[in-house]
């Protein structure tokens, strides 16, 4: 067992694949999982609904982007740590933009 066990965790994520990744790691380490919420509206709403202890966002959205998000639909003060990474474009991968 985890000290992470029955922590109930919001995932924004927008790509399916990496959602369930997701949700799988949170299992396995005892988590609930909120989501996952495909669209950063839906993860607003999800997290102002309430009773979350954290969350994973996607925070690439083109135009919009996910940061904003956990302070302005918290309730009350949290610490909101983030974290983002990116991998370098595969040598000869066209860009999709």
């Amino acid at each position: 067992m985890t000290g992470f066990v029955g922590l109930r965790v919001l995932v924004v994520e927008d790509e399916p694949v990496v959602a369930m990744c997701l949700e799988d790691i949170l299992e396995c380490l005892g988590c609930i999982t909120i989501g996952p919420a495909s669209r950063l509206a839906e993860g607003r709403a999800l997290a102002e609904a309430g009773g979350l202890d954290a969350a994973i966002l996607d925070i690439i959205w083109g135009a919009s982007t996910a940061r904003a998000s956990p302070r302005r639909s918290a309730h009350k003060p949290s610490p909101s740590p983030s974290l983002a990474a990116m991998a370098p474009r595969p040598r000869g991968s066209k860009s999709c933009r």
